[in-house]
């Protein structure tokens, strides 16, 4: 605002080489105040009210505006218009209105500003004040509704202008109360010019990595960016719990792209079908109430009116009995409450969100151990979830971190803390922890042991094969058979020179054939049956003989 003396312009248009300005004084200017404020020199100003230019060279440059020699001071009590010479809905080309927001902030706060010179007057000047303060206030409706039918359109080329000057809550009114429907699909412009602005995006992550001395992963962790962080609607509700969704349209196959088109312009159109009482239902604070109540019945009162308190949210009312029967009749309620005793009903569910709650944890354990180095304050923490359709390694997830070795290893083998807790907590089948019964783990020495014997196994056939052979076979290859069926194996094998052999067994032998169907290959018998096997061969009662001889 430029200040001369006591007076306080407002400006009312702006030109290219002028600017009106009205005046408000209210001790009579002197002449040389007035003449050192429309001297001939020209003085470049800064006007607060500067619009900026849309286009690319101009971008995010103040337009100046110089004062002429001979502005035109109006009266006080003249309206907020401008001269027909000079009229404000002419605009340069360049020239972009202001919000409604912003230029009704400005007005009151000038209002504001008179009002404090005027409480200096007599009462008489204050009576006339007070009708002068009225036309004010209609002059400006009249503004702000004008500068609202000016509103400028976003489009491609001035979106990044416009977003920089209008605030959230009045880009959030425009959005809520336009008269546009609104495409299901965006167009290949606005795509491209959003992975425009998510490479920026990434490129700027990467920079403040740089300034904040922290990896790109780390910075990108903390963000936790993906769908989990977008807010829960009404339609999310509904395509998640409607008896249409879940049980009238059935979900296409999977790795398959043919069906989901159909069954989306479907799910549209009966949520549109949809009655206004219908769809609060599905309003996510509003819905969590009903599900409670029809999964928990309480006393609720009966009404046949919606009654709405004056300072009650019109979407989550005190009475929930008007919406019940709808409720029923919209809600696959199998499914509601299967959400509902997992402890994730009306809950985002997905990969995100699990590796978001994991990574949270781990901050949490670091703080924990910081308090036990400084403070030496002893904790045990239990963790568990259980999600059954996650994509990740376990479907239950259960950690415990504790600040003493001795305890863990007490709740273990006595108490089982950890595997009660997560039972308990998240209500997952019991069968999740059923383990199977494992065999005692032999030793070391166990195990070389029956390595040994195998080997002196292995080592026994193959000389049995060997003195039946005139030629000495290639070494480290095993020539008699070990896996199943080794005796029908050995008929079938022919050596060089067409030599055939067979499995010779005296009748008191106790190489059964069971011990032959499983073979001597590691793992197929027990070393009760390798002794045995052994013994029979020292004591030639198992053999190897020519297929064709005695």
């Amino acid at each position: 605002m430029i200040t001369c003396g006591h007076a306080y312009p407002r400006i009312l248009s702006e030109e290219n080489e002028a600017c009106i300005f009205e005046w408000s004084p209210k001790t009579p200017l002197r002449a040389e105040e007035l003449e050192s404020c429309c001297s001939s020199e020209t003085k470049k100003i800064q006007s607060p009210h500067s619009l900026r230019d849309p286009s690319p060279a101009q971008h995010g440059q103040h337009t100046t505006h110089q004062l002429t020699s001979q502005p035109r001071c109006l009266s006080p009590n003249r309206p907020l218009t401008s001269s027909p010479a000079t009229p404000t809905a002419t605009r340069s080309a360049g020239h972009r209105p202001h919000p409604a927001t912003k230029k009704k902030s400005q007005l009151k706060r000038h209002r504001r500003e008179s009002s404090s010179d005027e409480n200096s007057e007599t009462e008489r000047d204050s009576d006339s004040d007070d009708g002068r303060g009225t036309e004010d206030e209609d002059e400006e409706d009249d503004v702000i509704q004008k500068l609202e039918a000016d509103a400028i359109i976003p489009t491609l080329n001035n979106y990044n202008t416009v977003g920089e000057d209008w605030t959230d809550a009045y880009i959030d009114k425009l959005l809520a109360t336009r008269k546009t429907r609104s495409n299901n699909r965006p167009s290949q412009e606005i795509v491209s010019e959003a992975l425009a602005l998510q490479s920026i995006f990434h490129r700027s992550l990467k920079i403040l990595s740089l300034a904040g001395h922290v990896s790109y992963p780390t910075l990108k962790a903390a963000l936790f960016m993906g769908p989990s962080q977008r807010p829960i609607t009404s339609y999310d509700e509904y395509r998640t719990y409607s008896k249409k969704t879940t049980q009238d349209l059935s979900m296409p196959p999977r790795n398959t792209s043919r069906g989901f088109v159909p069954r989306n312009k479907a799910i549209g159109r009966s949520w549109t079908g949809l009655q206004p009482l219908q769809k609060a239902v599905f309003h996510p604070p509003l819905f969590k109430r009903l599900a409670l109540n029809v999964l928990q019945p309480q006393e609720i009162q009966s009404s046949s009116v919606i009654n709405i308190q004056p300072n009650e949210d019109p979407h989550n009312p005190s009475d929930l009995t008007p919406y019940l029967s709808d409720f029923k009749e919209l809600v696959n309620m199998k499914k509601v409450e299967k959400h509902f005793e997992r402890g994730c009903l009306a809950e985002r569910q997905s990969l995100q969100t699990e590796k978001k709650g994991r990574v949270e944890v781990g901050k949490l354990v670091k703080q924990l151990h910081t308090f036990h180095s400084q403070y030496d304050i002893e904790f045990h923490l239990l963790v568990a979830s259980f999600h059954p359709k996650t994509k990740l390694a376990k479907a239950l997830w259960m950690e415990e971190y504790t600040s003493c070795a001795r305890w863990a290893d007490l709740v273990k083998s006595e108490h089982h803390l950890l595997e009660n807790f997560a039972k308990e907590s998240t209500q997952c089948p019991r069968d999740v922890f059923k383990v199977p019964s494992k065999k005692p783990q032999p030793t070391t020495t166990q195990i070389k042991q029956q390595t040994v014997l195998r080997q002196q196994l292995t080592t026994n056939l193959n000389k049995l094969v060997e003195a039946q052979l005139p030629y000495t076979p290639r070494q480290g290859i095993d020539i008699h058979p070990k896996g199943p069926n080794s005796d029908a194996q050995l008929e079938q094998k022919k050596f060089l020179q067409d030599i055939q052999l067979k499995v010779a067994r005296t009748p008191d032998c106790k190489v059964t054939d069971a011990m032959l169907a499983k073979g001597a290959a590691p793992g197929n018998m027990t070393m009760a049956h390798v002794r045995l096997w052994l013994e029979e061969i020292e004591a030639k009662r198992y053999t190897v003989i020519l297929k064709n001889g005695d």
